[in-house]
Formats: C-alpha cells, structure tokens, sequence
C-alpha cells in the first residue's frame, strides 16, 4: 500500500511550525503594547512639559526683568531641549511599527506556506517487489 510523505504534516514540523507562528505572535502582539506604552507615555509627557512651560513663561512674566527672570528663561530653554529630546519616542513608535508589520508579514507568510503544502498533492512512495536478498534504495 502506498504511504503519504508530506513533511509539513509530520508532527514535529506541524508542532514546530504551529510553536514559531505562537512566538511571531505573541512577540507582534507585545511590539504593538510597547508602542501604545510609548505612545501614552510621550503624550504625556508632552502634556506635563506645556503645562510647565506655560507656568514657568507666566512666572517670567511676573517677575519682569528680575535676575530670577533670567534663571526662568534659561530653565524654559532646558525644558525645550527636552521637548526635543522626547522625538526618541516618535522613532522608537516607528520602529516598533515597522517590526509589526514584519511579523505581520511572517506570520501571513507562514500561512501561505502551509495552506500550500496542505494544498499540495501528496507524495506516494509505492514500495517496489522485494526478492529476498535483494536492497532497493531511493
């Protein structure tokens, strides 16, 4: 009787490939909770920084040409600089979006590979006559 070889239905590769599409995902689905953590956390941020900017800019101004005024206006430029320096958290949501959409696209891939190996006709190894004394390899 004919056997059915089809590596992709062995279950080693079946376990295999059903663990590294469980990995691809639970690392898609963990990029996509770091980019709204980053995504929350510079919003905030940036919030808390006009929110002092404004306080500090409304204390400049009372104080007029003050001596403290010049400390304010230099801590204002400061908490520019920081403003600046929170675009890290603009890249980094990039980034993080573009390995989604790669495991994304491995994990679509994966699924292709397999609905075309299931779609596949199977390989039949028919057993040869066997006399005894005799080895048939293939």
């Amino acid at each position: 009787m004919p056997r059915r070889t089809d590596p992709i239905e062995s279950p080693p590769a079946a376990a295999a490939h059903d663990a590294l599409c469980a990995e691809l995902d639970a690392a898609r689905g963990e990029l996509e909770r770091l980019r709204r953590l980053l995504g929350d956390a510079g919003d905030a941020l940036l919030a808390h920084f006009g929110a002092t900017a404004r306080e500090l800019a409304a204390l400049g101004q009372a104080l007029g040409p003050a001596p403290q005024a010049q400390a304010l206006r230099g801590a204002m430029a400061e908490l520019g600089g920081a403003v600046v320096a929170l675009q890290f958290q603009d890249l980094a949501t990039q980034l993080v979006g573009h390995a989604e959409q790669r495991l994304a696209r491995c994990l679509r891939d994966l699924g292709r590979q397999t609905d075309a190996a299931a779609a596949a006709p199977p390989i039949v190894v028919a057993p040869g006559r066997m006399a005894p004394g005799t080895v048939e390899l293939f």
